[in-house]
């Protein structure tokens, strides 16, 4: 209505500049999550395709024009599978996180009418896995890798290897690896502390929603997601680097307008009995 439009400009100005501003903001997303530790650490069979899939959920709210920030979960699986001639390894951990993250958004150095906006996060979280180890096949006979590539139930050096037999890996990861304690570490901790760094890019789609897209590197404070570290035994020691999950995902946010309504009112608290009057027989 004209009347509105005369009786609030100023307010309407100031809303509009803080609208996004303490606004909450929530998230759904997906991605890929690839594992970087002790098992497969040369990467040679590594690849977005062997990564498993990992889901997240973010609540936010943008505290400056270039500081986003708030609580995100985080869950799915990593795994790897090493296939070589001195050792095969191989291990599944379900993996959840969750804690706090700030967004960085180079508002001072991007056009005020943005559509797309890169960023850059930091957070601190908490990790928890469990984790598996794929040992036997579905009638459980054990996994004895030979030297010519091949799997069989019985050992190379048996001296019934004779009577071996081929057998296939089931990939399914039925063994506990703490439990098995191959290394004697013991009952573990399977629960660490974690800081995602993160870079990524945001669309703006207008109604409030945006497209998000980007990469976090989780770097664990633990050297036993996959349960090798540098004091493991026969043939199974890895480095004293502690694990990285690399979490590569899109999603959607949404924002919710809190302000809408508070406007509302505000507009409305300027007109007189008069303009009110006038403002509904206009919108009749």
């Amino acid at each position: 209505s004209v009347v509105v439009a005369l009786a609030v400009p100023a307010i309407a100005q100031q809303d509009t500049a803080r609208n996004e501003l303490l606004q909450p903001r929530f998230g759904l997303g997906t991605g890929m999550l690839g594992f970087y530790g002790d098992i497969g650490s040369d990467h040679k069979d590594y690849s977005s395709l062997v990564s498993r899939l990992g889901y997240d959920l973010r609540f936010t709210s943008q505290i400056t024009p270039w500081l986003e920030g708030g609580l995100f979960a985080m869950h799915g699986r990593v795994g790897v599978n090493e296939r070589s001639t001195e050792r095969n390894l191989n291990f599944e951990s379900r993996i959840n996180t969750g804690g706090i993250q700030f967004t960085y958004n180079f508002h001072q150095f991007l056009k005020p009418d943005r559509v797309v906006e890169p960023f850059l996060s930091l957070g601190f979280e908490s990790v928890e896995f469990l984790s598996k180890t794929d040992l036997y096949d579905a009638q459980g006979r054990t996994y004895n890798y030979w030297s010519d590539g091949t799997i069989r139930d019985i050992d190379e050096d048996a001296a019934n290897a004779g009577d071996a037999v081929v057998i296939q890996r089931d990939y399914t990861y039925e063994s506990d690896i703490r439990e098995l304690n191959l290394d004697g570490f013991g009952k573990y901790n399977e629960r660490t502390w974690g800081i995602p760094v993160g870079v990524g890019a945001r669309m703006l789609l207008g109604g409030g929603f945006d497209f998000r897209v980007g990469a976090t590197m989780h770097f664990v404070m633990s050297d036993l997601v996959d349960g090798v570290t540098d004091e493991s035994v026969e043939g199974r020691t890895g480095d004293s680097r502690n694990d990285r999950i690399l979490y590569t995902s899109i999603g959607v946010n949404y924002t919710i307008d809190m302000e809408r309504k508070k406007r509302k009112l505000a507009t409305e608290s300027q007109l007189t009995p008069e303009q009110m009057d006038l403002l509904v027989l206009n919108d009749d």
